[in-house]
């Protein structure tokens, strides 16, 4: 925690220079912030931190280094990375949403002309696609209602059937649909992604109707 409030700039507004919103197809969102300066550091101030935050399976593979608690920063190597994705498939195994915490440094902001506009998008998405460094990973979860267990084998037991639609990474949403009772291997329920679900043809959409009770990673 030190070190990350150690990297952030001031919180006083006009040390925002960009704030790109949460966009749902990247499933990220972008704030750049002029950096502090720094004993020892030769800049005029003009350097900014490009923070990124959103979906950990997204934004995992940007990522080239990985911060570390004394501050200092190492390449993601076969091994770490291997290492992290098994740490977020575990978490999304317990249905826990799986979000990442990264930056990345300029020497220069992007043009003052369009620091929120198109081109500030566009600057924002593109240097947050490549050589970021993963601050953390954060899995949260959110309980389900006491009565919905309940609700959904009321709803079977009357025939009904029930399909969960989630933007959720496909191993959480499938471990949600688990806990709900919406989903159960044994009845040959299945699971897909909306991007997948999208690109089917209405022969196999239609086939696969009847067993499809969770559509993961859909867009609004």
């Amino acid at each position: 925690e030190a070190v990350l409030r150690d990297r952030y700039a001031s919180r006083a507004p006009q040390a925002v220079v960009s704030t790109i919103p949460f966009n749902s197809k990247l499933k990220k969102a972008f704030v750049a912030t002029k950096m502090r300066s720094t004993a020892g550091r030769a800049d005029s101030g003009e350097g900014v931190r490009l923070f990124c935050k959103g979906a950990a399976d997204m934004i995992l593979p940007t990522c080239t280094h990985r911060l570390h608690a004394d501050g200092s920063a190492s390449e993601i190597d076969a091994a770490a990375r291997a290492e992290l994705q098994g740490f977020l498939a575990e978490m999304a195994g317990r249905a826990l949403r799986c979000l990442a915490l990264c930056h990345r440094d300029f020497d220069r902001p992007p043009s003052a002309e369009y620091p929120d506009g198109e081109g500030g998008v566009e600057w924002a998405t593109g240097a947050g696609g490549e050589a970021m460094c993963l601050d953390c990973l954060v899995g949260i979860i959110d309980p389900l209602r006491d009565d919905v267990v309940d609700a959904i084998a009321t709803c079977l037991d009357a025939g009904v059937k029930v399909r969960m639609v989630t933007g959720d990474h496909l191993a959480t949403a499938k471990a949600i649909a688990t806990q709900a009772g919406i989903y159960d291997a044994a009845r040959g329920d299945l699971v897909l992604e909306g991007p997948q679900f999208r690109a089917m043809s209405p022969a196999a959409v239609d086939a696969a109707l009847g067993n499809l009770t969770v559509l993961a990673r859909s867009s609004p």
